[in-house]
């Protein structure tokens, strides 16, 4: 019988670490030939949208869908082993998570090294969740935070100290924050550039994460051109969704031949830092292939300690059939 796995129990079964590791694993077999996503498909209805993302994670032995709009956020998780429905995951907590995970990978793999500062743009939990999972994977000691509203900043920067014991300070502008930053994170839903690209210090790495639609932009066409090396989950997905990339191709910044895959970085294809002062950047929409993955390891976790509500569902097994 299938499950029912809400918020609180997602935030309990998935710890950062976890997650980003199963995230480095969900990309490793994506690159041998197990797992994947499609692009993202958006519904328009009048005075709102809901979006589709379908993707598997055999190696978490998991596949399914994420739905998302007009006040719902699930996941619901099959298994790629008995061609079953398992669980029904709440995934806004879950989308938070892995969000963060995926960045952390991206600056486990981008980041030089000894990066202790991180320079956030954004005080929402999204950016609270890209502190802590670059926290786990690079010595950071200062946290510059800036938005534009100073009650925000501040507010973010006292949470940052006493949630995760971080040196966290607010700062007056964008460019404070930004200059001198090992990595720069900019989490904000906002239509323009949030900051210069001159005010990035050699070897910066960036995720840029809170632009997932064309018509934002975090950053603009000048920082993409700077970058030596671009990362994104998928190009496919980023062609159609990522605006940033995209001007930055119409104004001659940027080339799709220059986007190295996720998958291709962690399995050390591409996407080397070519020297130390070089600039880097992860552009993260998101993929579904990272909700199955995530959901695999909280379902599984829910599963052995007995947690979830059972369904009402009928569930069938066995292989499936072809329909003629």
């Amino acid at each position: 019988m299938a499950i029912y796995i809400d918020n609180e129990q997602v935030r309990e079964l998935l710890p950062m670490d976890e997650c980003i590791q199963a995230m480095e694993d969900a990309f490793r077999h994506e690159a041998q030939g197990l797992g994947g996503s499609l692009v993202r498909q958006t519904l328009f209805y009048p005075g709102g949208r809901q979006r589709l993302m379908i993707g598997s994670s055999p190696g978490f032995d998991t596949y399914g869908f994420k739905t998302y709009g007009g006040g719902v956020n699930l996941v619901l998780a099959f298994s790629t082993s008995q061609h079953t429905l398992e669980a029904i995951v709440e995934s806004r907590v879950l989308s938070e998570i892995r969000t963060g995970a995926v960045a952390g990978l991206a600056t486990k793999y981008m980041a030089n090294d000894d990066a202790s500062t991180i320079g956030v743009i954004g005080s929402g939990l999204q950016a609270k969740a890209q502190i802590e999972a670059i926290c786990a994977v690079r010595p950071i000691t200062k946290v510059k935070v800036y938005t534009r509203t100073a009650e925000n900043r501040e507010g973010f920067a006292e949470e940052l100290r006493n949630d995760l014991a971080l040196d966290a300070v607010a700062v007056e502008t964008g460019e404070e924050c930004i200059s001198g930053s090992d990595v720069i994170v900019t989490a904000t839903g906002s239509r323009d550039p949030v900051f210069a690209a001159e005010w990035l210090s050699p070897g910066a790495h960036i995720n840029a994460i809170g632009a997932t639609t064309p018509g934002r932009r975090e950053i603009d066409e000048h920082t993409v051109g700077r970058c030596d090396v671009v990362v994104v989950e998928s190009v496919a997905q980023a062609k159609v969704e990522c605006g940033e990339l995209m001007l930055a191709e119409d104004r001659g910044q940027f080339q799709w031949s220059q986007a190295v895959e996720m998958r291709h970085l962690v399995t050390g294809l591409a996407g080397h830092r070519p020297s130390r002062d070089a600039i880097t950047l992860f552009n993260g929409l998101g993929v579904a292939m990272e909700d199955t993955a995530a959901a695999g390891v909280v379902l599984r976790k829910a599963k052995d300690l007995g947690l979830g509500v059972q369904l009402p569902i009928e569930v069938r097994g066995g292989a499936p059939r072809r329909i003629r």
